[in-house]
């Protein structure tokens, strides 16, 4: 569907994919970076930053953004901006340990140390990354409906995290190697309780970024199916088959050469809104005009 709605918005959606993650990228290693280099000017043998939660879940945003910056810019060359699951659900981990970083600090932390756990450095850590992660979520991954079971899986990294923080500061002990309890989780708060808070913060975070995720996945969905329904009105069916035909052709040529990938969700809607094509049908229309963009295409085998 050349020039329509449905292939503006994966183009747009490249761009904005590129540059949110070119920005939130950046942002993560700079201020990380500049933290790193004031931890050593307090304290050159001070080893707890890179065990803070906070730091390597900026970390760990970082390379997932840098996973999706490649697929932008596939995108954008291919005029078709898609995301594997695993991408989709990497990314939704790396945003949910953001949100509970800043959860956590504007419910606990600053109450305890005050404005300065949202200000400088802090405020890049704590309030910047997290709420662009989670746009950048809300906007860019929301292709597909996600299980409360993937949902679940997005929360290891998190609870692996919780663990080993309880193993190093409370079992193994700073005194003999191991970690500061720079949260003050134990000072406030017995095990049981620790577990408990640990395991609610988890869930309620996951939960709830998974319900706005969905969400915001029904609505592209309900967005794509009403660009349909414009595009098809009083057309023919000539309309649509010269417009797949045309379709393959088209993405064909932004392609790699031996590269041909069916857009099969925006064909399984056409295929619902309209009876006279099945979904077999369309896949057959796009293909054949993919076909013959690889032969007859100016980067033709010679």
């Amino acid at each position: 569907m050349k020039g329509t709605h449905i292939f503006k918005l994966d183009r747009t959606r490249s761009i904005f994919a590129l540059i949110s993650c070119a920005i939130v990228t950046l942002v993560a290693f700079i201020s990380t970076v500049i933290g790193a280099l004031n931890i050593v000017k307090i304290d050159e043998d001070n080893e707890t930053y890179f065990t803070m939660f906070t730091i390597l879940s900026n970390l760990f945003i970082l390379v997932c953004d840098l996973v999706i910056l490649t697929y932008s810019i596939d995108g954008i060359r291919k005029k078709r901006f898609r995301l594997p699951k695993w991408a989709v659900l990497v990314h939704f981990s790396g945003t949910l340990c953001l949100l509970i970083t800043m959860v956590v600090t504007l419910v606990f932390i600053v109450q305890v140390t005050g404005i300065k756990a949202v200000t400088g450095i802090n405020f890049w850590h704590h309030i910047f990354n997290p709420v662009a992660s989670l746009l950048m979520f809300i906007f860019i991954c929301n292709e597909r409906m996600l299980k409360l079971n993937e949902m679940v899986m997005t929360t290891i990294p998190f609870f692996l995290y919780a663990i080993l923080y309880g193993v190093m500061v409370k079992l193994v002990g700073e005194e003999n190697g191991g970690w500061e309890d720079v949260y003050e989780v134990f000072e406030r708060f017995s095990w049981p309780l620790a577990i408990f808070l640990c395991v609610v913060i988890g869930f309620v975070c996951g939960g709830v970024l998974w319900l706005i995720h969905n969400v915001s996945t029904q609505i592209r969905y309900k967005y794509i199916i009403k660009s349909i329904e414009k595009n098809l009105n009083n057309k023919d069916d000539e309309f649509v088959e010269k417009d797949i035909y045309k379709l393959g052709r088209n993405l064909q040529s932004h392609s790699d050469r031996f590269d041909i990938t069916i857009p099969i969700d925006a064909l399984k809607i056409l295929s619902e809104k309209n009876e006279d094509y099945s979904l077999e049908q369309l896949a057959d229309m796009y293909v054949k005009g993919a076909l013959d963009e690889f032969v007859e295409g100016k980067d033709k085998e010679k």
